[in-house]
């Protein structure tokens, strides 16, 4: 029998309240030790093949969209590998410690507090340890530790000599993960789980998820990487949603797993969100297409194939965005927008900077640009500028590209936000054309760009779709970038400032706004109790449509889960 660790009369942990035989299966069978902890819990299938592939397969790489469960699976085969074995070593990590405080390493916690039997571990901060009993400290050699991915050294000198996998490694969130951190877990760890949301194609993930499974040629069946993929249209509560609403039955469907994304928050999410983010966060899929360009240069001939549209439409009312240089530095840049798209840019060298507050007055008078619809960057001087226009009885706006954006929860910062707004505004698929009595097509809402905007276009090409370690919109910095790194920057890509289309995002956003937060309403919980969800969604019901709607949970779970 496998030497699992210390006899069962020295041990402390969940361990010491096994058999020898339970032992075994145990460290054989993830489900039958997670139904043995955790009884009432109900796992959809990919979450079971997820367990299933860590127990048996080095390395399991699984992209997936948002509220499916990924971080569940991923906390229950982290305990599962610790608490089967002695010694052991788990570490789980992610490029953002935000990531890990607010996600796996809380969904770990839960999961230990909740078990129907005592595991016995030692719950520090971001740190789980199992006590010896004899001298009554944290064994050494046995732990599960979470921390960032910010030294690759961190993962160095992790190794155990193996009978059995002994050394576990998780990567949360790996699209913001950088190679050489992978690779070093590679060198040491027996099981590597890396789980994610499909949102870059530059780095690990990427690769290794589309190169698919591969199979151990000694081995028929067995493999030395699992690649699974999860849909949001392939989970047991948009599937159970989908199938409620085919017999007609009216009202929302039953949650069959709380937590899960719900057939509401997954129809809201389709209907208001960009199909690039539906792509990569409902579908889990990585986007393969020119679109992982924020400005695709398709997008772009189209805006310009609109211009004579929009030159014989009335203009106004029109945003302005005013990016300034400082000191002779870079150009100062003017741009207007309206509904029908970009009106009108100026670029001007102004190495006499006194000459910003008249030009920006003499443009709001030409084109009757209301005082509020003017955006000034704070950078490079503009919020001065801004406060010159202020005292003169103009109450102008200035915002930081790097500042905090409106919705935290989706950019890193206000750069990000802007362009995206800009990017909305460009996507052809947001543009929206009626047909009139008369038969004829009447648009009523697209983006025109006057051909000849040969600068503009090369500051926006530049720019690819990028997020940080939390999954949230980011886009390179301006630059310069600190000396010694190698961070990209839009001046390096440039080789100049990118003052046309920072005007022109200043503007979108002073026309256009920051658009609505996401609602709360539908910012599901991944901690929800079962029962308790069960009693808010029947809260209300009539007796017999709550029997109609648990008889139908019992049929669609037995049809799912097997059960």
């Amino acid at each position: 029998m496998v030497e699992l660790g210390l006899s069962n009369s020295t041990r402390s942990d969940s361990l010491g309240c096994m058999t020898p035989d339970e032992q075994l299966t145990a460290l054989r069978d993830p489900l039958a030790w997670v139904s043995r902890f955790w009884p009432k819990m109900v796992l959809a299938p990919h979450q079971v093949e997820i367990l299933q592939s860590v127990a048996a397969t080095p390395e399991t790489f699984c992209h997936s969209g948002n509220s499916l469960g990924k971080t569940r699976s991923a906390a229950l085969a982290a305990l599962w590998f610790f608490c089967t074995r002695f010694p052991a070593r788990v570490i789980v990590s992610s490029s953002s410690n935000k990531q890990l405080k607010n996600a796996l390493w809380p969904e770990v916690a839960k999961l230990i507090r909740r078990a129907a039997e005592p595991l016995g571990l030692l719950v520090t901060h971001m740190e789980v340890r199992v006590t010896d009993p004899q001298t009554r400290r944290p064994y050494d050699d046995h732990y599960m530790r979470f921390f960032t991915t910010d030294d690759v050294e961190n993962f160095q000198g992790i190794h155990e000599d193996t009978d059995i996998p002994r050394v576990f490694v998780i990567f949360e969130e790996a699209s913001a993960i950088a190679d050489e951190f992978y690779d070093a877990a590679a060198s040491f760890a027996d099981r590597i789980l890396v789980i994610s949301n499909p949102l870059t194609t530059n780095n690990f993930l990427y690769q290794y998820c589309v190169k698919g499974d591969v199979d151990d040629p000694e081995n028929p069946g067995e493999k030395f990487r699992r690649v699974i993929h999860i849909d949001a249209d392939n989970t047991p509560n948009i599937i159970g949603g989908r199938e409620w609403k085919a017999l007609g039955h009216k009202g929302e469907p039953p949650t069959l797993i709380p937590g899960m994304l719900t057939w509401r928050q997954y129809r809201h999410r389709i209907a208001t969100r960009d199909p690039l983010w539906v792509l990569q966060r409902i579908h889990g899929q990585f986007d393969r297409s020119g679109t992982s360009l924020m400005f695709p240069p398709e997008w772009l001939d189209l805006c310009e194939e609109m211009w004579p549209l929009a030159k014989d439409l009335p203009r106004g009312p029109f945003g302005l965005g005013v990016d300034v240089a400082e000191g002779g530095r870079d150009y100062s840049c003017w741009a207007l927008v309206d509904r029908w798209g970009l009106f009108w840019i100026e670029v001007m060298d102004t190495p006499d900077t006194s000459v910003i507050v008249p030009h920006t007055l003499k443009v709001m008078q030409k084109h009757n640009v209301r005082s509020q619809s003017v955006l000034f960057d704070r950078g490079s001087g503009g919020k001065q500028y801004a406060d010159l226009l202020r005292a003169r009885g103009y109450p102008v706006r200035a915002i930081s590209f790097g500042g905090g954006a409106h919705d935290k929860q989706t950019y890193k910062n206000c750069r990000a936000e802007m362009y995206w707004r800009l990017r909305q505004a460009i996507d052809q698929s947001r543009w929206s054309k009626v047909t009139t009595p008369e038969g004829r097509d009447k648009w009523e809402r697209f983006f025109a760009i006057a051909p000849g905007q040969h600068l503009l276009r090369e500051e926006l090409a530049v720019l690819p779709i990028d997020n940080d370690g939390e999954g949230r919109m980011k886009i390179m910095p301006k630059g310069p970038a600190p000396k010694g790194s190698k961070a990209p920057t839009i001046k390096g890509a440039l080789g100049r400032s990118p003052d046309r289309s920072d005007a022109v995002a200043l503007a979108c956003y002073a026309r256009f706004g920051p658009g609505p937060r996401p609602s709360r309403k539908y910012a599901g919980s991944v901690v929800a109790r079962p029962q308790a969800a069960r009693e808010v969604e029947q809260a209300g019901l009539p007796v017999a449509e709550r029997e109609r709607r648990d008889e139908w949970r019992r049929r669609i779970r037995k049809r799912i889960f097997g059960q």
